[in-house]
């Protein structure tokens, strides 16, 4: 179990500040993944003897960053009910729910993550350990990327329920047909910008575009 907590919300929101600016492409987006994992191996407290049976949880959460303005979009992927993990980029695997549309509070979207905490926190916590309650810190557990984030190229947004009214939970509901696409396959746009130093214009970069689309 490591024993250094990072802030999940702002490792996420650093890694799209860094990889998605906004105004990119309206074709792009940005695949990230979280491979979260809790083991309970069974031993006391001394890690000697083996008391119990051993009983893990892992749950695998996949977001689509889309940031084609100011506003960003978060999307949840809503996996198949299966045991057997199913990549997003299955073509058969594009049922999606809309978490964010925000300039700035869509970073709260990554709390999603919280929620799959405490839903494997309720498979441990009846548990215990030399008789005495289970905690979170007696648990084995691994919150990592799952993969390196990967560029996507969306080629359909549809709402699964498009009479639904605004900012109801059937609206989020989304259909995203995605690509994975390659770093070749992307050129930052490029302006000139005045400066008020003395050098005067300098060259400026905004968001990033697919070569060849309509944006580029």
């Amino acid at each position: 179990m490591s024993i250094v907590n990072i802030d999940a919300e702002n490792v996420l929101s650093a890694i799209v500040e860094a990889m998605l600016p906004r105004f990119s492409d309206r074709k792009l987006g940005l695949l990230l993944g979280v491979d979260m994992s809790y083991n309970d191996y069974g031993y006391d407290t001394t890690g000697a003897i083996r008391e119990r049976d051993e009983l893990a949880f892992r749950e695998q959460v996949s977001f689509l960053i889309y940031r084609p303005c100011n506003y960003t979009q978060v999307y949840l992927h809503l996996k198949p009910k299966t045991n057997k993990y199913t990549s997003p980029l299955n073509k058969d695997c594009k049922t999606w729910v809309r978490l964010a549309d925000h300039d700035s509070c869509w970073r709260e979207a990554f709390g999603e993550l919280k929620n799959v905490h405490y839903k494997a926190w309720e498979l441990f916590k009846n548990r215990t350990i030399s008789g005495k309650a289970l905690r979170p810190i007696d648990l084995s557990s691994f919150i990592r990327i799952d993969h390196q984030p990967q560029y996507v190229r969306i080629n359909s947004i549809d709402k699964v329920y498009p009479e639904a009214e605004r900012w109801t939970k059937e609206e989020r509901f989304t259909t995203l047909d995605i690509k994975e696409i390659g770093m070749d396959e992307l050129v930052q746009i490029k302006y000139k910008a005045k400066s008020i130093a003395p050098w005067g214009w300098r060259d400026c970069c905004s968001g990033l575009c697919i070569k060849g689309s309509e944006d580029h």
